[in-house]
């Protein structure tokens, strides 16, 4: 496998996987990315809300905020 192959699919994966998660409903992933003594499932879900609806700018706008 070359670098370029390997990168190219690298990135299909990464690709995938984000598909995958930004599938997900919020409160799941928030679960799943809680950890004890880090942020609330509650702040991880208005930090999913706020990612997401970010995401949505940019690809509606075509600018990050």
């Amino acid at each position: 496998m070359t670098r370029d192959q390997a990168i190219t699919e690298a990135a299909q994966l990464l690709t995938d996987a984000c598909a995958e998660i930004d599938a997900l409903p919020v409160e799941e992933v928030a679960r799943a990315a809680h950890t004890p003594g880090g942020h609330t499932i509650a702040e991880l879900v208005e930090m999913v809300r706020a990612q997401r609806a970010q995401a949505r700018a940019v690809k509606v706008g075509g600018e990050a905020a």
